[in-house]
């Protein structure tokens, strides 16, 4: 769900200091599109794009191929059958993720199957960002 080489890259692009504000960006923006994501919108296929963008920026990768192909969808005119209620379960779903692999690179116990591998994140990282993924709660909205 979360492509972590990506999350690390960008950490390392913008510095530890910008990284907590990223995030937060991404999830109240991302949050508040989700909140008015339904599949009779009229900017279903907008809304989807930016989602996409957003998405893989910050390494969901899952989340941004759904938003990819409901995008894809909308854009030939079958908006109605994108299911936004299952974009919407992945989203939290890997927000979630996101959350719990962030406390465990916080705890040092990073591995690649059995092996485990150094660890590159530091407290002054994660403990900011997982302060915002607390305080930035995914909501749902019926469609």
């Amino acid at each position: 769900m979360i492509d972590w080489a990506r999350v690390s890259e960008l950490r390392e692009e913008i510095g530890e200091e910008d990284f907590a504000e990223v995030v937060e960006l991404f999830l109240e923006e991302v949050d508040g599109v989700m909140d008015t994501l339904v599949s009779d919108h009229e900017d279903l296929e907008s809304q989807l794009h930016f989602l996409k963008g957003s998405a893989m920026n910050l390494g969901f990768d899952r989340f941004a191929a759904l938003c990819q192909s409901g995008e894809t969808a909308a854009g030939a005119g079958n908006g109605a059958s994108v299911d936004t209620n299952h974009i919407r379960e992945v989203y939290i779903a890997s927000r979630a993720e996101f959350a719990s692999g962030l406390e465990t690179r916080l705890a040092g116990e990073r591995r690649i199957g059995d092996q485990p591998i150094r660890n590159t994140w530091t407290s002054a990282t994660l403990v900011p960002v997982a302060a915002v993924i607390n305080k930035a709660p995914a909501r749902r909205s019926a469609s």
